[in-house]
């Protein structure tokens, strides 16, 4: 009896101390976005229901989010994607302190279908059957951008890439971020990385409820931008499916 008793304590020593050394995963970000600036906080992002659900993190928050595209914007086409089919589709209203606010409307497509977003960029022929694409209109000043992030279930080939169109000479690349550097356990992105010229200049966390990092350096309205683009991709509850699912 005693020796059950002995046993037992090593146990629930051992349970303790493993518990004490656990820690919660986090998304492993560009060492140099990490030093140059702290994580803001996600709030709002922990029901999987879009349901008045409003997003929260540092200056930024959203309207409550729409599981459907306007309706009218659609047929006069403001939101230029062709798709047969999808597994969601929802818009928000991205705001920030200086009281700029973005229109953001999004659509996860899951088909090999050509995507032509704007007349004043290039149509998109993206070869992946699961993509994830949404417009930015700015109601400040008139401008309306676009972004994509497309997958892939191939082995031992990106999981994730995209970009966002912030102007005809500036094109911000999206790439995957995970929590482990090895490659052999990269199976679903669990954030993202925004690169300018090779720079990381911020990056979103989708797991748990989610973080954000943004250059302090960056202007209002790129921040703006990448804002609405990141809560875009915290919203997207399908963006670690593959295309062969």
């Amino acid at each position: 009896m005693k020796r059950s008793i002995q046993i037992l304590s090593l146990i629930l020593l051992f349970l303790c101390f493993t518990l004490i050394q656990c820690k919660i995963a986090e998304v492993i970000i560009n060492e140099d976005l990490e030093q140059s600036t702290s994580p803001m906080l996600v709030t709002g992002n922990n029901d999987l229901s879009f349901k008045d659900k409003v997003i929260e993190f540092g200056d930024f928050s959203t309207s409550k989010v729409h599981e459907s595209l306007n309706e009218e914007k659609r047929k006069s086409g403001f939101m230029k994607i062709s798709f047969e089919s999808s597994e969601e589709i929802f818009s928000f209203t991205q705001f920030c302190q200086n009281e700029k606010c973005l229109q953001v409307e999004c659509v996860s497509v899951y088909l090999n279908k050509e995507m032509p977003m704007f007349g004043e960029f290039l149509s998109y022929d993206l070869k992946s059957k699961n993509y994830f694409a949404g417009t930015l209109y700015c109601k400040n000043t008139f401008i309306l951008r676009d972004f994509v992030v497309y997958f892939s279930d191939e082995v031992f080939k990106p999981k994730a890439k995209g970009f966002v169109n912030f102007s005809p000479q500036q094109k911000i690349i999206i790439k995957p971020a995970f929590i482990s550097k090895s490659k052999i356990f990269q199976i679903d992105p669990e954030g993202y990385e925004f690169l300018l010229n090779d720079k990381t200049i911020a990056a979103v966390e989708t797991i748990n409820n989610g973080r954000v990092w943004m250059r302090p350096d960056l202007d209002e309205e790129m921040k703006l931008v990448l804002a609405g683009v990141s809560t875009a991709l915290l919203l997207n509850r399908n963006n670690n499916k593959s295309s062969g699912e």
